[in-house]
């Protein structure tokens, strides 16, 4: 008789009570968080190139030591 280890056990197939599917809302919820940080953040981006951030920061850089 000859034994052999075939390492852990490893469930191929997962009980149906494991496998859960997401609710339709909490993926859309996701994302629309997920792109609408991206708009943000781009927005915040595109914003340090335009003049309205190069007037309001005017005062700061006259009135600096260096």
């Amino acid at each position: 008789m000859k034994i052999t280890s075939r390492g852990p056990a490893v469930l191929r197939n997962p009980p149906a009570a494991a496998v859960t599917a997401e609710h339709p809302v909490a993926i859309a919820g996701r994302l629309w968080v997920r792109y609408g940080l991206v708009a943000v953040i781009a927005w915040i981006g595109a914003l340090k190139y335009g003049s309205y951030e190069a007037t309001a920061i005017q005062p700061l850089i006259a009135h600096s030591r260096c």
